[in-house]
């Protein structure tokens, strides 16, 4: 559910786990803490940390690279 907002830009429900942080999509579909360090000279996964929530997440984002 959460993959599928994020990947057409729509707001997160209120029931996700991901509602009460900022979250980004990357290139690859995963998605990512958005966090303060964003304009430090770190590696984009250093800054921003891949977040897997639950078996099914991991699965559409899967399915939507393929």
């Amino acid at each position: 559910m959460e993959f599928q907002c994020l990947s057409k830009q729509q707001a997160l429900p209120r029931t996700s786990v991901l509602y009460k942080w900022s979250v980004i999509v990357d290139d690859n579909g995963l998605i990512h803490f958005k966090r303060r360090v964003e304009n430090c000279q770190l590696l984009f996964n250093k800054k921003f940390p891949i977040i897997l929530i639950d078996k099914a997440i991991v699965r559409d984002m899967l399915e939507a690279c393929s």
